[in-house]
């Protein structure tokens, strides 16, 4: 299975948030990583071992820091509606949430989706 997978992803080309992603690393493994997308933190994830040691806000304003580069004037990301550990520290940072909307998830290979209420910031 993997050797179809991989094969199947070199003829795609290289992964499309190559050099939009940063990585934290300790010597054993990664800590945590984010990806922007556009003028998004598309994705933020700090490693539970490494929670509540500022890593997560420093790579937050990594990504920030990076999208200020790009030259966006206004920047957005974006959780889980229940997921009010998540919320609390981007609020906690003094991002704000603007809306409320149902988001769209592919759910499994038969690309059957499923909608998920999400919040934006």
């Amino acid at each position: 299975m993997c050797t179809s997978r991989c094969s199947n992803a070199s003829r795609r080309g290289p992964e499309p948030h190559v050099g939009s992603t940063r990585v934290a690393l300790s010597a054993d493994d990664a800590q945590g990583f984010y990806t922007v997308r556009g003028n998004q933190v598309y994705l933020l994830f700090i490693a539970l071992a490494f929670w509540r040691q500022g890593l997560g806000s420093y790579l937050l304003c990594a990504a920030e820091a990076a999208l200020a580069r790009r030259s966006y004037r206004v920047a957005w990301l974006g959780c889980d509606r229940g997921n009010s550990t998540t919320a609390n520290f981007y609020e906690g940072l003094g991002w704000r949430r603007r809306r409320t909307f149902l988001e769209e998830h592919a759910r499994d290979e038969d690309r059957r989706s499923i909608l998920l209420e999400a919040c934006r910031y």
